[in-house]
C-alpha cells in the first residue's frame, strides 16, 4: 500500500499518523514536510502561530474550488513536489495546516484523503477517512459514516519500542530502579483550558517525596510547561538522588521519553494532553492522571475521555484538589498492572478494510 504522510512539523501530530502505520506491514511510505509562506495567526491560549495560506487553501476546498486551492498551493506552500508524485493509495494527514493540502495532494495523485483530528472549515465528507478521538466526536452535531471513532490518541508506543529505548536509558544510569519502585512523572502544561501552576508544582514533588525511600523517580516537563515552573522544578530537584532522570524540553540535550516509561513501575500523567494520556496507556503501565488548575471552573468534553479511560480500566484519577493522597495512590496502582490501550492498532485495521472495499 503506497502511502504519502503529511508532516505539519508538530511531533505530536506525526507520531498519531507513524503509529498507525506500524501496524501496516505492507506499507510504502513516502513523507513530505509541509511549509506555508506569508502572514500567520495565533489562536487564543497557544503559542504556535499557523499560516493564513493553510485556511485559504481550506476555504477553496470546502466550495470544491480544486483548482484555485492547488494554484495557492502551489504559490504559498512547500514542497509542490509531493503534487508530482505517481498513483498512491491514501495520503494521510494529522490536524487542520496539512488537512487541506491532503486533499489537494489526494486529487492529484488518485488517492484516498485521510486525516486524523477535526480539520477546520472542511466538511467530513471530504475525506475517506476521519480518524477522531471521543472528545471531538462529542462536539460533532451528527455521526458522518466515515469516521473512526477512538478513545485515545494513535501512538508509536509498542512492546518493541519501549524495550529498546530502555535499554539506551538504562546505559546512562549509574544505578537503575527497580520497576516496581519506579514512578515516571509527566508535566504537561498551559493551554486554553488548563494552566500548570508552580503551586501545584510544589504540591506534587512534596507528595512525590512523602514516599518511603526505596521509590526512585522519572520526570518530565513538556514544551508546554512555562518555563517558570520548569525552572521551579529543575531547580528544586537538582541534587535530589531520588530523581535519577530529568528532562526538560528546550533545556535537555537528548530525550529518553519512551525509555523512561519503560523503566517505571507506575505512570502519573497530567491531564491536560490526550496525546501524553494515550502513550502512558498504550505503555502497559498502571496509569494515574493527575488533576491541575483549570482556567474556568466547568466540565470540559476531554473529561469525558478521561472518565471512559478509568472505567475501562486503562487509568486512575486523582484530582488536583487530593494531590496529598498521591503517595498512597503509587503504592497501590503499583500492584497491579495496568491495561493497556492500541488505538493505532484498531485505526490500521479499519483503515485497511476501508481500501480493501473501495477497491472490490
Amino acid at each position: 500500500m503506497k502511502i504519502v504522510v503529511l508532516d505539519d512539523g508538530n511531533r505530536g501530530h506525526l507520531n498519531q499518523i507513524l503509529g498507525i502505520l506500524a501496524f501496516i506491514p505492507d506499507a510504502s511510505v513516502e513523507t513530505h514536510a509541509i511549509v506555508f509562506r506569508g502572514p500567520t495567526y495565533r489562536l487564543p491560549g497557544r503559542r504556535d502561530r499557523h499560516a493564513w495560506a493553510s485556511r485559504l487553501v481550506a476555504a477553496f476546498c470546502a466550495v470544491r474550488a480544486w483548482s484555485l486551492a492547488e494554484r495557492l498551493f502551489r504559490a504559498t506552500g512547500s514542497p509542490v513536489s509531493l503534487l508530482e508524485g505517481g498513483v498512491a493509495d491514501v495520503v494521510i494527514s494529522a490536524g487542520s495546516l496539512t488537512a487541506p493540502v491532503a486533499l489537494v495532494a489526494a486529487r492529484r495523485r488518485k488517492a484516498r484523503p485521510v486525516v486524523l483530528m477535526v480539520p477546520s472549515l472542511l466538511p467530513l465528507s471530504l475525506f475517506h477517512r476521519v480518524i477522531i478521538p471521543l472528545h471531538d466526536k462529542v462536539r460533532l452535531a451528527g455521526e458522518p459514516r466515515n469516521l473512526i471513532v477512538t478513545l485515545g490518541a494513535p501512538n508509536p508506543v509498542r512492546d518493541e519500542v519501549l524495550l529498546r529505548a530502555g535499554e539506551r536509558l538504562r546505559g546512562l544510569l549509574k544505578e537503575p530502579p527497580e520497576r516496581r519502585f519506579a514512578v515516571g512523572v509527566i508535566i504537561g502544561g498551559d493551554d486554553q483550558n488548563f494552566v500548570v501552576t508552580r503551586s501545584w508544582a510544589e504540591r506534587l514533588l512534596a507528595a512525590l517525596r512523602s514516599l518511603d525511600s526505596p521509590y526512585r523517580f522519572f520526570l518530565t516537563t513538556s514544551k508546554r510547561t512555562a518555563p517558570g515552573v520548569a525552572g521551579f522544578i529543575l531547580r528544586d530537584t537538582e541534587g535530589d538522588s531520588r530523581f535519577v532522570y530529568r528532562e526538560f524540553p528546550g533545556i535537555s540535550r537528548d530525550s529518553h521519553y519512551y525509555g523512561m516509561m519503560e523503566m517505571s513501575g507506575v505512570l502519573l500523567v497530567t491531564e491536560d494532553s490526550v496525546n501524553m494520556i494515550s502513550e502512558a496507556a498504550t505503555s502497559g503501565r498502571p496509569v494515574v492522571i493527575l488533576g491541575i488548575s483549570r482556567r474556568r471552573d466547568r466540565r470540559l468534553v476531554y473529561d469525558r475521555t478521561r472518565e471512559e479511560l478509568v472505567i475501562r480500566g486503562y487509568a486512575e484519577y486523582l484530582p488536583a484538589d487530593r494531590l496529598g493522597e498521591l503517595a498512597a495512590v503509587i503504592r497501590l496502582a503499583a500492584q497491579h498492572r495496568g491495561a493497556a490501550l492500541n488505538e493505532a492498532k484498531i485505526c490500521a485495521r479499519l483503515l485497511c478494510e476501508s481500501i480493501r472495499l473501495k477497491r472490490s
